[in-house]
């Protein structure tokens, strides 16, 4: 089995662009350079281009909602899992509660449904992951009955394959091959990795015998513990606001990748072949930490405590393990038009998006809703940003928001 590893290349990357000054001293102005290995160091100052052109500045707005308060209808969702947009915009919507899936056209009409709750083909009994399969397929998976249902964009079932039960996430690729996330298949320990398989005959996923590493991850936090009255249970968990790794896996066997962290007053994307375990591109922006105010950790810290009735509350030394600043990166998206969006924490309870071209350079913030904090965003393409967001009474809704040039 063929293992490929990534973090050494970005570590050089990095130890490279250091010495050479890219990253060691603030920028203040944009720079570009290409390393000796042939990878690219985009350096940008704090200040984005929009900066120097207000007019130029995108805004983000609430372009379609599907979801209803009702009890009845198709667009009532009883638990909004994942979500899917296909080639034409519809939108393939993934009721957990229902164990099926809804198809809405582009304007938020309901189409149909694919699928319903049982074992038999083309039935869910845990309905998971929806993506993009090969000739416009549209592959779901049920993760109760480890297996992938099948179905054509008319929602019409094209054959199942049974999986192992190690999957978390998958993307196919342009040359067909299906990347399957989660653990190594010869070791627990190393989280994180794809596996690579074919499509074989019958209903077989057959594995090419590949495996290819996402980078090693960072050292956890200092982990949160909440320890029953007489210590006969404990439950370790990471602080609120700790930094973690994100990336987002593109369709040529590449992902953008940041470990989540700050570096003293800048953060770090990486383009990284995972074929090759090469980094390709390193973005690098300045920026002001976020302060996380004091009524802000304690409320977070709180509202760990309340979902474990049976500990003992808090006590100072956990309280100081909660970080201070919000981590520079929430989430990483690439979109079909070559621009790369990083989600921040901007403040308490508002969120943001760090806007770059396809060459890496930082354009700016553009103007999002005061909603956006809430919701969980699933896609971004050209024109769209595509979330789910959840009122107060625990309703689910697919918003569809629009990107102002």
């Amino acid at each position: 089995m063929t293992i490929r590893r990534t973090s050494r290349s970005i570590l050089a990357t990095v130890l490279l662009s250091a010495c050479a000054g890219d990253v060691a001293q603030e920028a203040t102005t944009l720079r570009v350079d290409t390393l000796s290995d042939g990878s690219i160091v985009v350096n940008n100052p704090d200040e984005g281009l929009w900066e120097t052109d207000p007019d130029a500045r995108w805004r983000i707005t609430e372009d379609l909602r599907i979801g209803s308060a009702t009890a009845e209808g198709p667009d009532a969702f009883g638990d909004v899992g994942y979500l899917m947009i296909d080639e034409l915009g519809r939108f393939w919507v993934g009721d957990r509660q229902a164990d099926e899936v809804r198809v809405f056209d582009a304007t938020g009409r309901f189409v149909r449904t694919v699928g319903r709750r049982g074992e038999g083909p083309g039935e869910f009994l845990g309905i998971g992951r929806i993506f993009p399969g090969p000739n416009s397929e549209v592959w779901i998976d049920d993760e109760t009955m480890e297996r992938f249902e099948v179905f054509d964009t008319a929602g019409t079932r094209i054959g199942g394959y049974n999986r192992d039960s190690r999957f978390w996430d998958g993307m196919w690729t342009d040359e067909g091959l299906l990347l399957s996330l989660g653990p190594h298949p010869e070791s627990l320990e190393l989280e994180g990795v794809y596996t690579v398989y074919r499509r074989g005959s019958g209903s077989l996923l057959e594995p090419e015998g590949r495996v290819l590493e996402m980078p090693v991850p960072p050292p956890d936090p200092p982990m949160l513990e909440f320890k029953s009255p007489g210590g006969e249970a404990v439950r370790v968990i990471p602080p609120p606001f700790s930094p973690t790794r994100r990336w987002d896996l593109g369709s040529q066997r590449d992902a953008w990748y940041t470990n989540g962290r700050d570096l003293g007053g800048r953060y770090e994307i990486h383009r990284i072949d995972l074929e090759s375990g090469d980094t390709l591109r390193t973005i690098v922006r300045w920026y002001q930490p976020v302060q996380v105010s004091d009524s802000m950790r304690a409320a977070a810290l709180m509202s760990l405590w309340g979902g474990f009735s049976w500990s003992e509350r808090p006590s100072e030394t956990e309280w100081r393990k909660v970080p201070g600043v919000y981590p520079p990166v929430r989430s990483v998206y690439r979109s079909g038009d070559g621009t790369i969006w990083v989600r921040r924490s901007i403040g308490d309870g508002v969120d943001g998006f760090d806007v770059f071209d396809h060459d890496g350079r930082y354009l700016g913030q553009p103007e999002v809703p005061d909603g956006l904090f809430g919701m969980s965003v699933r896609w971004i393409f050209e024109d769209y940003v595509y979330a789910v967001d959840t009122d107060e009474l625990g309703l689910g809704y697919v918003v569809r928001l629009a990107i102002r040039r």
